[in-house]
């Protein structure tokens, strides 16, 4: 099998930035938002309502503070190993020294990401920003790569 590589380009990790702060400044101006709500409004049902941008925005932010750390990351993979390039050095790892595969699935996006055999992440991927992911995700799945795959739902 060839070599496949996954990789972000350099305008997708500028976007990834950009919006982490976009949404963090979101965050903190909708909860000052409703903290002036709770202290001038008698009934508590103005500030309920606010929660439903606030979990969105929670779950985007945490999306996206997994992947900041690996979008400049480069995942090179065939059947045998990968090949993890971050930060100018790169680290080989057998197939069987991935112990766990985590996908994180939303309404808006994926996230997958490579876990060691001591239990640390090693790389993370989003399907929306990176065509190869797709692909990634197909490998691991009909390879049987990994066993332990760990798939989690958010409503967002």
């Amino acid at each position: 099998m060839e070599k496949k590589v996954v990789y972000n380009s350099k305008l997708t990790q500028v976007i990834h930035y950009l919006g982490f702060i976009i949404f963090v400044i979101l965050m903190i101006a909708i909860i000052f938002w409703a903290v002036k709500i709770y202290r001038e409004d008698e009934t508590p049902l103005s500030f309920v309502v606010l929660f439903v941008p606030l979990t969105f925005l929670g779950c985007r932010i945490y999306m996206n503070s997994i992947l900041l750390r690996y979008l400049p990351a480069k995942l090179t993979y065939n059947k045998a190993h990968c090949i993890i390039t971050l930060g100018g050095s790169s680290t080989q790892y057998l197939w069987s020294e991935v112990s766990k595969v985590k996908i994180i699935r939303s309404n808006l996006s994926e996230l997958l990401m490579l876990y060691d055999n001591k239990g640390e992440r090693i790389y993370a991927a989003n399907n929306k920003t990176n065509k190869a992911y797709r692909y990634l995700e197909d490998f691991i799945m009909h390879e049987r790569i990994v066993s332990d795959i760990n798939k989690v739902y958010l409503v967002f």
